[in-house]
């Protein structure tokens, strides 16, 4: 069985994983099951999910995993013979990082341990934001388009600000676009994104003029704007230097797997090329003139002069070069084809 979640970009929703997920069930004959996490999809429609505005953060997400697979077990759905592989992308990237980490501080059992643990597009480095210095982002100016570099955070921030100035509620889904396009100059394949995300509510009006329904985004912007925030100040790196230092010594080296570890693969987009922004580095003079992607390879190829098991078997990098951020969608067949290759 494989678990795919997502939060995708931002807006991210099960339904953004449809095509990939049917093709890799069709190819390896196995159970797909797609997760909103909390924020997002028909997650923030969830009332108990939905009014915990002030619990929002990367480790939280992450906790709500492990709850699912505890669900999963209990409802007899996974078993301790089940192999699972968690698929995460963008900001879903971190909390499947995080969720590991929290499965090896609990020492958990064999049921909430993936065999393969895809961190798609997702750069596991500490960001930087300019969203907590601009204040109520209802009223905060969006700077103009030219006067930001083409990479994801600073689109991102954009749109998320974007969203805080716009209706909650609107007349449908040609409205928004053209609201998100027009006013605030969001491209038009992110703002068609973003209109996988809408949800019809009943509206107040002649229904026989056509005026009974009305649309609003399912996910909550302001647990997104949370969310963000706390996954802009993670840096993940350290707890991928534990992770290797922990298992060495450990793997079974005839065999270069162990139960009780996650095949961890990164994979990076090419095109993508907030992967070479140089490192936030905070205390950690090390990491000082440093890109995202050095810190990657320094950390690969550590582990593989260390230990070369380690490397083989345990922390992968892999890169599709002719895609860009939205890796599973702008290639669904290639994205599968690695997945299934390397999760067996």
């Amino acid at each position: 069985m494989n678990i795919f979640f997502t939060s995708t970009y931002i807006s991210g929703n099960k339904r953004n994983w449809r095509t990939p997920s049917r093709m890799y069930a069709e190819k390896n004959d196995s159970a797909v099951l797609a997760v909103d996490l909390r924020g997002h999809g028909h997650t923030a429609l969830n009332d108990s999910f939905r009014n915990h505005t002030h619990f929002n953060s990367v480790d939280v997400c992450s906790q709500d995993i492990y709850n699912l697979f505890t669900h999963l077990y209990d409802s007899s759905i996974v078993t301790e013979d089940t192999e699972i592989s968690l698929v995460a992308h963008s900001f879903g990237g971190k909390v499947a990082l995080k969720y590991v980490e929290y499965i090896l501080s609990k020492q958990s059992s064999g049921i909430y341990i993936p065999k393969h643990v895809w961190i798609v597009d997702s750069i596991p480095g500490a960001h930087n934001e300019s969203l907590s210095a601009r204040g109520n982002l209802r009223e905060a100016n969006i700077p103009p388009v030219h006067s930001n570099p083409v990479n994801v955070v600073n689109t991102l921030e954009r749109v998320i600000m974007a969203l805080h100035q716009c209706p909650e509620i609107f007349p449908d889904r040609n409205w928004i676009v053209k609201e998100l396009t027009e006013k605030y100059h969001i491209n038009i394949n992110i703002a068609l994104w973003l209109a996988t995300s809408l949800t019809e509510i009943p509206a107040d009006g002649d229904k026989a003029q056509g005026k009974g329904k009305q649309s609003r985004f399912m996910f909550n912007i302001e647990q997104i704007t949370q969310l963000y925030l706390n996954y802009c100040q993670l840096d993940m790196f350290p707890f991928l230097d534990r992770y290797t230092d922990t298992v060495r010594g450990i793997i079974d080296t005839s065999t270069k797997s162990n139960p009780k570890y996650s095949n961890i693969h990164i994979l990076q987009a090419g095109k993508n090329k907030s992967w070479e922004n140089s490192m936030m580095h905070g205390e950690d003079t090390s990491t000082k003139n440093s890109t995202y992607i050095s810190r990657l390879s320094d950390l690969i190829s550590s582990s593989s002069s260390t230990h070369p098991s380690i490397s083989s078997s345990l922390v992968h990098h892999h890169r599709m070069d002719h895609v860009d951020h939205w890796v599973h969608s702008e290639d669904s067949k290639g994205f599968v084809e690695l997945v299934s290759k390397h999760s067996i």
